[in-house]
């Protein structure tokens, strides 16, 4: 998996880096309007929007590698093939920014 991540090239990482910031910042702004209020002082901010932020950048850089991974498996078997369909299918919903909806819908209710 290190020889696939390693070859993407400078502009690719870059091009994630930058698509990855703006699903972060997109996942704050969301979260903001959703809850209607402004949550004042740095103690909000960062335990509400920077948390907002690194969750879907981490979901959107983890799509980027699930492609990347995706794309190198050889179908030998059934197991490869089902195992790239998977990460074929997390990488797209990290890099379209659904993949943070897909994981909160197997949270614990309160």
């Amino acid at each position: 998996m290190a020889n696939e991540l390693g070859a993407v090239p400078l502009w690719g990482w870059v091009l994630i880096g930058v698509w990855a910031a703006y699903q972060g910042a997109r996942g704050a702004v969301e979260h903001q309007t959703r809850s209607g209020t402004d949550y004042p002082g740095w103690r909000g901010w960062m335990m509400l929007y920077v948390h907002d932020f690194a969750f879907r950048f981490v979901c959107t850089v983890g799509g980027f590698a699930a492609l990347v991974v995706a794309q190198s498996i050889q179908p030998e078997d059934g197991a490869s093939i089902a195992a790239g369909v998977a990460l074929g299918l997390v990488g797209l919903l990290g890099v379209g920014g659904q993949l943070h909806y897909m994981l909160l819908l197997g949270k614990w209710p309160k």
